[in-house]
């Protein structure tokens, strides 16, 4: 099995064989999809300039793109940002959650940028 992970840690940015099966063994068709996703989630800037329905709403949609991807860092912080939203965590917990989804998004922007995929 093929595990893409970060280049400075041991975090599982992707895993590529799964991602491959979900998309048909097309690979060009992975990344043209993981480009798109790229584009979709980056698109508004910083998590922590919107409401918090609005960030769940976020976290919601990247929880359920990376699932399909199979993108576990992404999959893993927008479910614990969620899940603090709904469970209604003290605001503390909430920025510390938007802090490491903002750093999985950037994990995922680098893996993009070193294999030439963004």
């Amino acid at each position: 099995m093929f595990i893409c992970c970060s280049k400075k840690s041991n975090v599982v940015i992707i895993d590529w064989d799964s991602a491959m099966e979900q998309c048909g063994g097309d690979e060009k068709f992975l990344k043209k999809l993981l480009s798109e996703t790229h584009k979709e989630i980056t698109k508004n800037g910083k998590l922590s300039d919107y409401s918090e329905n609005f960030t769940r709403e976020y976290a919601h949609m990247v929880k359920g793109v990376s699932q399909n991807l199979f993108c576990k860092d992404l999959e893993k912080s927008s479910s614990e940002l969620e899940f603090v939203i709904i469970r209604k965590e003290d605001k503390k917990e909430v920025n510390k959650k938007i802090n490491n989804m903002e750093i999985s998004i950037s994990r995922f922007e680098n893996f993009l940028k070193d294999n030439k995929i963004i």
